[in-house]
């Protein structure tokens, strides 16, 4: 089983930016072979249209970045747990 847990930012001073990010998000693993571990640097953010969107984790090689998780296949299962991760986001912050 895996929980998603949030660490919420503070309320920008301006709100005019282009983004803005809302949270940092991490899952936790609870049973089967990734138990009692925790995948890190996730994060929420919210358009200026008033859209979220999931930023997966990153690492950096000569400039580059490059997310850390990434399908094996098809991108379908990335786009299912960015979808599980903004919709926990709203569930546990009440937002439609």
């Amino acid at each position: 089983m895996m929980t998603i847990h949030f660490t919420p930012e503070p309320a920008p001073e301006s709100t005019s930016l282009a983004i803005v990010k809302l949270a940092n998000a991490e899952l936790r693993f609870t049973e089967g072979p990734l138990a009692g571990l925790t995948i890190i640097g996730f994060s929420i953010w919210r358009r200026h249209d008033g859209t979220r969107f999931v930023r997966v984790p990153t690492t950096e090689v000569k400039g580059i970045s490059y997310p850390t998780i990434q399908p094996t296949g098809v991108a379908a299962p990335l786009f299912d747990l960015q979808s599980a991760i903004l919709a926990a986001y709203r569930a546990q912050k009440h937002i439609a």
